[in-house]
């Protein structure tokens, strides 16, 4: 089998080409590994996701307190992500432009 570059490529693309392969033993069980192991290195590359702070961490980062956390989500210079109606996470990159001078998202 030809050497392909992963990177270009979509898991929807390749997964049929995968399965054939494996299917018709047109490819080893090491080279199988391999090849699997490229692609999931190749979409973690391009499926990046984004680091979340708790609000205790970016306390810490922004050296303020919970309450002062909040009214900046109310007002935009944070952004949260919620995971439960509770459990609240703030995106990293929103905290570094709020310390960099940027605004945060809705600057």
């Amino acid at each position: 089998m030809k050497n392909l570059d992963y990177t270009a490529l979509d898991v929807d693309m390749v997964q049929p080409y995968i399965k054939t392969a494996v299917h018709t033993n047109q490819i080893s069980g090491t080279a199988q590994i391999g090849m699997l192991r490229t692609l999931r290195l190749a979409l973690n590359a391009k499926h990046k996701t984004p680091e979340a702070l708790t609000i205790k961490d970016t306390c810490n980062a922004l050296k303020c307190s919970r309450p002062t956390i909040y009214v900046l989500i109310k007002n935009g210079k944070l952004k949260p992500i919620y995971l439960t109606s509770k459990a609240v996470r703030i995106l990293k990159s929103s905290v570094d432009d709020l310390l960099l001078g940027r605004g945060g998202p809705n600057a």
